[in-house]
């Protein structure tokens, strides 16, 4: 393949060469892509791609950028195979060692503990996160986020709720970060929290783009209560953030304006 003659044989420029190649090009369009990743045609060009990687983490360890590369590259192919999920946390410990105090790697490997329900564990570990830094939001989103797939509810609405208040905007959560929030509140059938989010949004203090079948949720939900500064104001959002339900929410607004709830109730 014309592409090995960048890879080997190794020198200096290899771990740059080969990290810039999996991250603009290999990670999203083979590894994350599963219509190509088990297709039997490309799995060469995977296994080629972890080899390359593989080498890196051997040859470069200080640089633990290669480890956390490594392991977004194997963690996905847990999807057809969970066991590979146990490799991957050991990818990442080992990684870890070199940089105890770092982040990611709290996140990374209490997460992969999750997927395998070793949660106990991996509450531990963002035990020790959130005491490394208590002011970190994402810390206590991950914490959230295991405890509450530990089934310990009232403690992840706790760092949830703690989020919310000191964070109120959620700026410092990813777009995967407000989606896993959502779903644990699905989980716990918290339709109230989703809407308020949902409301927040619609009036600027929140700035995600959530998905339309949220807003029409959290639509139904503050019909539902009768309130109408809030089914307006996210009847005003779809409209302007879901184009092709313009004219349907012209027509909630003007009735909710109206207090014709018996009329909307039926559209």
């Amino acid at each position: 393949m014309i592409f090995l003659k960048g890879l080997w044989p190794y020198n200096f420029a290899q771990p740059q060469i080969r990290g810039d190649a999996i991250d603009r090009i290999y990670l999203d369009q083979y590894f994350n892509n599963k219509a190509l990743r088990t297709n039997p045609k490309f799995k060469k060009i995977g296994d080629i791609m972890l080899l390359a990687q593989q080498e890196v983490v051997e040859r470069s360890p200080s640089d633990v950028r290669v480890f956390l590369r490594l392991a977004q590259m194997v963690d996905p192919i847990g999807l057809d195979d969970p066991s590979v999920y146990p490799a991957v946390i050991t990818i990442l410990r080992e990684g870890w060692k070199h940089a105890p105090n770092r982040q990611d790697f709290y996140y990374y490997i209490a997460t992969m503990l999750g997927k395998i329900d070793r949660f106990d564990e991996g509450i531990a570990i963002m035990n020790d996160a959130v005491a490394l830094n208590p002011n970190i939001v994402r810390a206590r989103y991950y914490r959230g986020l295991l405890l509450g797939g530990a089934g310990r509810e009232k403690e992840a609405r706790e760092d949830f709720m703690w989020i919310r208040i000191n964070n109120s905007s959620l700026s410092q959560l990813t777009g995967a970060d407000h989606i896993g929030m959502i779903s644990m509140y699905q989980l716990w059938g918290d339709r109230q929290s989703i809407a308020d989010l949902i409301l927040r949004a619609a009036r600027g203090e929140i700035y995600h783009g959530y998905s339309s079948h949220f807003k029409f949720d959290a639509l139904m939900y503050y019909i539902e209560q009768r309130d109408t500064d809030a089914v307006i104001a996210i009847a005003e959002y779809t409209a302007r953030t879901v184009p092709e339900y313009q004219d349907e929410m012209e027509t909630v607004i003007d009735l909710t304006r109206q207090g014709l709830w018996n009329i909307i109730d039926k559209l």
